[in-house]
């Protein structure tokens, strides 16, 4: 029993030690990339010539809200494939040595790992399979305009989105129009440079009621892209003849939404990941003990 003992220790550490290193190696990459990511704007700005150097300050910002998550993400998950494949076949052994009838749990876990192991090279290979057929198939218009159209139906994601797009559109119109660029060719060139391809045909069906004499608020309106304070605003704007300094309002309205919306994003993400990863441990956890307790009932209820 002192070598049964021995492994239970060792594993409950090895279980430990994974969360808390995960947690911590998170925090830690996490410090050390956003402390890097505000220069890549910077850098984006000095070859730009420093054109629109708010824009660039904003992507900074939100680049290294989002950069947290996918540490944690990451990190998390290495720390699950780690125990899959080195703690788990460790106690595998143990139990196959007792030759004893496993709990589900147990035998569930067991069987994960040992598919994991057998198969990693496959599954890394599929994984990078699929990866590139979905990049191959988003980087074509039909499929880029599916994708776009798949992320704006999304639950909450998606009116985050779609609130993202409408900042985008303002903003961009809202510089075009101040520097004293036409209605329609700020639009065209809005679609242009939009990048998104739903958006783009909206623009595009604007931009064609505006070039045959009417004003951008109506078009607006029957796209039903726009919610409605959006093109009240606009009509608003011309009819007073001040339609840029509307369109900053309406992008000083959808960017503070955006920067909340990520705020909140990230402050309930980090809560919810680390439950997610300590109910997965706590999971294996029961499952490699049950068997160590049942052993130990067989060997007199001790250690």
């Amino acid at each position: 029993m002192m070598e049964l003992t021995a492994v239970m220790f060792s594993a409950v550490f090895s279980y430990i030690a994974c969360y808390l290193i995960y947690k911590r190696f998170a925090v830690a990459v996490w410090g050390y990339v956003s402390a890097f990511v505000p220069r890549i704007p910077v850098t984006i700005v000095a070859m730009t010539g420093g054109t629109n150097l708010l824009a660039f300050a904003w992507l900074s910002h939100t680049v290294g809200i989002l950069i947290y998550p996918i540490i944690l993400m990451t990190v998390g998950i290495g720390a699950l494939f780690f125990l899959t494949i080195k703690i788990i076949p460790t106690f595998a052994n143990l139990f196959a040595s007792f030759k004893m009838d496993l709990p589900v749990l147990t035998k569930g876990l067991i069987a994960v790992s040992a598919f994991i192991r057998k198969y990693i090279l496959f599954l890394i290979l599929g994984v990078i399979v699929l990866v590139f057929f979905i990049r191959g198939y988003i980087n074509k218009p039909e499929g880029k305009k599916r994708y776009e159209g798949l992320l704006l139906r999304l639950p909450v994601m998606g009116d985050f989105f779609h609130n993202l797009l409408i900042e985008r559109f303002s903003s961009g119109m809202a510089t075009l129009i101040e520097s004293g660029v036409p209605i329609l060719y700020s639009l065209d060139i809005s679609e242009r440079s939009i990048g998104n391809l739903v958006m783009a045909d909206v623009i595009r069906e604007v931009k064609k009621e505006v070039s045959q004499g009417r004003s951008m608020s109506i078009p607006m309106e029957k796209t039903d892209f726009f919610e409605p304070m959006v093109v009240q605003m606009v009509r608003i704007g011309e009819e007073i003849g001040d339609l840029a300094g509307m369109l900053k309002k309406i992008n000083s309205f959808y960017q503070e939404y955006v920067e909340t919306f990520l705020a909140r994003f990230t402050a309930m993400f980090e809560p919810i990941m680390l439950v997610f990863i300590g109910g997965i441990i706590g999971i294996m956890v029961v499952g490699m003990f049950l068997p160590i307790f049942q052993i130990s009932q067989m060997g007199g209820g001790g250690f």
